[in-house]
């Protein structure tokens, strides 16, 4: 089954909670050393491409895809053992978008090529993390930082050199079955092919891959006959090679068909209108030489070159490789740049450093974010030592005098991360 989108959610595993452990120190029972690990970091998820993928048809089963969680931290310091990556593989030329904003986020059209998609949440800190001149032996630890989650919508856009398009029934799957090793079904009846398939062309030592997208319709870029969905199959090809059929069964007009399709290319997409086309009219070996010679010439007439064609009995189709392998390497020439310009340089992300909060006001209170308070909001509140090091680190941060300034009230809650507590009364705070 040929199944070219999909819908995964893809989620980091969490990190493991940190431990809060102690030593004694000497014989004296009331000195003790903290000794609480770390907890390990979640797995990430991370999506790769797979040539020996053809579909999407693995995602249908599976929707939902979890790295493993961290393990917490243990005793005598030790740091727990981060969770395992979940490598999601993905057939070439997928295109990965965020499911809500439509938003590409990448296009995965290298063979191996890797994507992070959802990074695992850190490990929380255990105990002996926090010990400082303040704490000399504090219960104080962190929870695993939960980890990234996010809905994707995966769009495959099959990768060839030369797409083969025109109306159902035109010769399409027979020239391509001609021409490669491909083994496309093939009868006498519009609609034939349902999917797109694609064949290897070796000629003359050049090679290129072709693709046969199913027939399209009048209309097809509005759904008709599946036609929105087979028309992005094109738009990954460099060179098409537009099929009219010369012995319409239907009694269409073949130049009228071929003027419908490339309406259909426009509709769809301005850039495929744009892709250089070679029309081939097929089925040659049904006609005699003066009906070929008069479809010829009418084309000729609208500015268009057609040469003959028949998958059938192979009239035309060395003529037809020579011109796909010209073309390609033409396109290949254009291509390259004379020299490269400011735009062409690579971009470089720089290292943004974890500075900063905002304070947000939310229904019945505030909200306090920004990369300085993330730890902050991972803090188990379910000790003295560790509500006295986040009242600590609010002031040192400035953010309770900010929230005096921003008129919170007594009662109000305050949300740092998973943690929520509410605001005490007098001019500073109480936690």
């Amino acid at each position: 089954m040929f199944i070219d989108e999909a819908r995964i959610c893809v989620v980091g595993g969490r990190g493991g909670h940190g431990c809060v452990s102690f030593r004694p120190v000497g014989r004296d029972p009331h000195k003790r050393r903290p000794i609480g690990g770390n907890g390990g970091r979640g797995g990430n998820v991370i999506l790769m491409v797979s040539t020996r993928m053809r579909t999407l048809f693995t995602f249908t089963k599976q929707i939902h895809w979890k790295a493993e969680h961290g393990v917490a931290g243990g005793t005598n310091s030790r740091t727990g053992k981060s969770g395992k990556h979940c490598v999601v593989k993905v057939p070439l030329g997928t295109v990965v978008k965020d499911l809500h904003t439509q938003e590409v986020i990448a296009d995965l059209a290298r063979p191996g090529q890797k994507l992070l998609i959802a990074r695992g949440g850190m490990g929380g800190r255990g105990n002996e993390a926090f010990m400082s001149n303040r704490f000399k032996a504090p219960r104080i630890s962190e929870l695993g930082e939960r980890g990234e989650e996010q809905w994707l919508k995966l769009e495959l856009k099959m990768l060839a050199d030369v797409g083969i398009i025109g109306f159902p029934n035109a010769g399409k799957s027979t020239l391509l079955s001609r021409i490669s090793a491909a083994k496309p079904k093939v009868a006498a009846y519009p609609f034939t092919t349902l999917e797109p398939q694609l064949g290897i062309v070796y000629w003359r030592q050049q090679e290129f891959v072709a693709v046969d997208i199913p027939g399209l319709i009048e209309g097809a870029h509005q759904g008709k006959g599946l036609g929105d969905r087979f028309l992005k199959h094109v738009e990954r090809t460099r060179l098409l090679v537009h099929l009219v059929d010369l012995a319409n069964w239907e009694g269409r007009d073949s130049l009228e068909d071929f003027h419908k399709i490339n309406h259909e290319l426009e509709a769809f997409s301005p850039v495929l209108a744009q892709k250089p086309q070679i029309v081939f009219g097929t089925k040659v070996d049904l006609l005699e030489d003066a009906q070929i010679q008069e479809h010829v010439q009418r084309f000729s007439q609208a500015g268009i070159e057609l040469l003959p064609l028949s998958a059938v009995s192979g009239a035309g189709v060395d003529e037809l490789m020579k011109r796909c392998v010209q073309g390609l390497s033409q396109l290949e020439e254009e291509a390259l740049p004379d020299s490269l310009s400011e735009d062409d340089e690579e971009r470089v992300y720089g290292y943004e450093p974890e500075t900063g909060w905002t304070l947000v006001a939310v229904e019945g209170g505030f909200s306090i974010e920004g990369p300085q308070v993330k730890r902050l909001g991972l803090l188990r509140l379910d000790t003295k030592d560790a509500l006295v090091y986040l009242h600590e680190q609010l002031e040192r941060l400035g953010v309770l005098a900010a929230l005096a300034g921003e008129g919170a009230k007594s009662g109000d809650t305050i949300f740092i991360g998973e943690n929520a507590f509410e605001y005490g009364e007098g001019s500073q705070p109480s936690l």
